[in-house]
């Protein structure tokens, strides 16, 4: 599940970019990979970076990453992403969306059968 998170979230960054500069998608990658979102930090296009720290969050089981996410929604995805990759549905319970809220609990169920 977790590469699957990872994966879409590298094609979003890819179709975000439209492939111009391969330097943020290669960061992006790194991130990714490493779980560092320390590496997201020099991405000046704020779409890029946002999917980067995902990424990195995701991979590295650390939700407060998500927190330096500028945009709303993008920044409760990634709570989301946490929250399954790490099986963790207490993660569910800061996202102050409602129809967010509840499809995370019940992707983490779903994962945890």
């Amino acid at each position: 599940m977790k590469k699957i998170l990872i994966i879409g979230l590298l094609a979003l960054t890819l179709i975000i970019s439209g492939c111009t500069g391969l330097k943020p998608v290669e960061t992006v990658t790194e991130a990714f990979e490493s779980g560092n979102a320390s590496q997201c930090e020099s991405i000046k296009d704020l779409n890029i970076r946002g999917t980067c720290y995902a990424g990195a969050a995701v991979t590295g089981g650390d939700v407060n990453v998500c927190s330096k996410i500028i945009r709303e929604n993008e920044r409760l995805t990634c709570i989301v992403g946490v929250a399954v990759s790490t099986m963790n549905e207490s993660l569910c319970d800061n996202i102050n969306n409602s129809v967010k809220k509840d499809s995370c609990h019940k992707a983490v169920q779903k994962i945890q059968g």
